[in-house]
């Protein structure tokens, strides 16, 4: 068996686990905001999150099984980490310390990095790319949602 095959689950399984408890830390504070009114459920988020966690990993799974040090393998394999790390970021800062403008902008680097990922996976493997398709979306939506807060905050 692939070693991969473990480390990318258990890393995606890490990653989730953190985003969530980074993210209920700041609960409390979260409930005071001023929220837009087509703000999602917390149900639907958490299946949002769901979805974009399992499709990353898949992606992350497909690409590294079937373009294994090929050109640009490495860059790609660093934005899958990056990406991890500032999403991880973005929860520390909105949702634990409440700095509501940084996340902002963070998010909109989250972004492009998943952008970055999805054009440079799309050369390589296209259903890789596409599975990163309701990340892209998800994170335009909730950069949105993040701007109506601070402006409504």
């Amino acid at each position: 068996m692939k070693k991969n095959y473990f480390l990318i689950p258990l890393v995606t399984v890490i990653v989730a686990v953190a985003w969530s408890l980074l993210t209920n830390t700041g609960m409390a504070r979260y409930a005071t905001l001023h929220l837009p009114s087509r703000t999602p459920s917390w149900w639907f988020i958490g299946m949002a999150w769901t979805l974009i966690f399992i499709c990353t990993m898949i992606s992350a799974l497909l690409f590294r099984n079937k373009y294994p040090l090929k050109k640009n393998f490495t860059l790609i394999a660093w934005l899958f980490i990056i990406n991890a790390i500032l999403n991880l970021l973005r929860s520390f800062m909105f949702f634990t310390h409440h700095l509501l403008v940084p996340a902002l902008v963070e998010m909109i680097i989250l972004w492009l990095v998943t952008l970055v990922m999805f054009i440079l996976l799309c050369r390589k493997a296209k259903l890789a790319a596409w599975l990163l398709a309701p990340y892209l979306v998800w994170v335009i939506i909730a950069t949105t949602l993040a701007w109506q807060i601070v402006v409504l905050n």
